[in-house]
This record gives C-alpha cells, sequence and structure tokens, in this order.
C-alpha cells in the first residue's frame, strides 16, 4: 500500500509528515477506496445515529508519520467540520505492538475559561492496527500527535472529517478579550493594502488561497510583498550604520 500512494510532504512550524490525495482518488489502491466506500455507507450512518447528527459529505487522507514527524496541538474548527475521525493501519500484522515511548500517540487536551489548551495532555491515545478514533469538532476538540520516535515503521493512518450541511455555529473567538494598553496616535491607513502584492488582492485571488488552505491547511505565496515595499525595505536597511555582531565571528 505504501508502496502505491504518492505521498506529499507537509512541512511547517504547525506539523511534519507525508499525505496522500483525498481517498476518493485512490481507485488504483482497491483496499483504500474500500474503505472509503465503507466510510461512506458504513461509518457515516452509524456515527449519525451515535451523535445525533446528520452529515452531508466527508474528506479522508492518509498520513504517514516517519522518525521525527509530529503535528501540534490545534482544534480542527474550519467551515462545517462536525466529526474527526483517525483508521489506524500500522503497525501492521507482524510487528511488534506500538508502544508510547515510540511516539505518534493523539494526545487530547482540556482547556481553560476562555476555551484555550491546557497543558499538559489529559489523555494519549496510542496507535494500533484497525483501532477507529473519533470525535467532536468545536471549541474545545483541541488535540495534537506526538512526535514520533520509532524507527522500525512509520505510523500511518487514514484520517478526515464527516461534515454538516452548514458552517460551524461555534466560533472559537466569541469569549476571547483583549487588553490593549498601548493605543495608536496616528492611525495606520490600509497598510496592509499598500504594501502587498495585487495580484492577491483580488476577491478571485483570495477565493483560490481560501480553498488552498481548506484542502491542504498551508499555503506558499511567492512575490508577496510589493515591489516598490521590498525597495524601500532594502534602502533602508543599506542605510543603517549601527550593526552589531550579534555572535562569534566563527559562528557566523
Amino acid at each position: 500500500m505504501v508502496e502505491k500512494i504518492h505521498w506529499d510532504r507537509k512541512q511547517m512550524d504547525l506539523f511534519e509528515f507525508f499525505q496522500s490525495t483525498d481517498i476518493s482518488n485512490l481507485k488504483h489502491c482497491p483496499s483504500i477506496y474500500k474503505f472509503y466506500e465503507f466510510l461512506s455507507t458504513k461509518a457515516k450512518p452509524l456515527v449519525e445515529k451515535l451523535t445525533n447528527m446528520k452529515f452531508s459529505n466527508l474528506t479522508a487522507t492518509c498520513s504517514m508519520y516517519t522518525r521525527g514527524d509530529y503535528l501540534l496541538v490545534h482544534d480542527d474548527l474550519l467551515s462545517n467540520r462536525r466529526i474527526a475521525f483517525v483508521y489506524y493501519i500500522s503497525p501492521w500484522e507482524s510487528a511488534k505492538e506500538w508502544s508510547e515511548e515510540m511516539g505518534g500517540a493523539l494526545e487530547i487536551f482540556e482547556t481553560d475559561d476562555n476555551d484555550l489548551p491546557q497543558f499538559p495532555v489529559v489523555r494519549k491515545i496510542t496507535p494500533k492496527d484497525n483501532q477507529f478514533v473519533f470525535f467532536k469538532v468545536g471549541r474545545k476538540s483541541f488535540h495534537q500527535v506526538g512526535e514520533v520516535t520509532c524507527t522500525d515503521y512509520p505510523r500511518i493512518t487514514i484520517n478526515g472529517w464527516f461534515y454538516g450541511d452548514d458552517d460551524h455555529p461555534e466560533n472559537p473567538l466569541d469569549k476571547l478579550t483583549s487588553d490593549f494598553s498601548i493605543s495608536i496616535k496616528k492611525p495606520i491607513k490600509n497598510c496592509s493594502l499598500e504594501i502587498v502584492n495585487k495580484n492577491f488582492l483580488s476577491a478571485s485571488a483570495k477565493q483560490e488561497i481560501q480553498s488552498q488552505i481548506e484542502d491542504n491547511s498551508e499555503i506558499k505565496l511567492g512575490n508577496f510583498f510589493s515591489e516598490e515595499f521590498i525597495r524601500k525595505v532594502f534602502k533602508e536597511l543599506r542605510e543603517v550604520k549601527s550593526w552589531k555582531t550579534c555572535s562569534n565571528r566563527k559562528n557566523l
């Protein structure tokens, strides 16, 4: 199975792992595609019954975490996601049972009065072959995947979401309050719009960016700042006269 799937490397400050395309596209992998049909025809109605929810559709991908890979704390609260699920494929038959010391556990957090995650984690679910885990997505559904330390084989899962018809009714920012002790005397007028490349400001570009973030949870925007802004920044940097070395020269 691993050899038949095209794996894309997902890497940023929040996560590092390999991911496939949506498994609905993996018809060349019969066992994986059959699992997609199982999710659609069997798992979806069962979870609807257990949760008393109604789902409109689902998405799922294969994820592979090798040594050093991780996924930091987040809540999955995006658009109309209702239930997150994880199906564990590894360790496979004949491999030794996955232990907590090997990392890769699904780690669950409690939240404070502002619905923000509290450390340390309160529960760890260690990978186990043929294990299906699901939970409600909401403002308190903070979780992460611990760093994988196993060198013998990877952590492989099929994971995704069941979706509702409407956008999520919960807004995680509703209860947050801010106390700004510093005020700006002179208003900054359209500062961000002036420095951003105009190619990213059109309605179609914004929609495309939003779609890619929702699909891939990441995006790379080349030439993000306008050329005029970059020239000004470089000019000011060249005019700085008081640069100081912050480490030994041999380490530069």
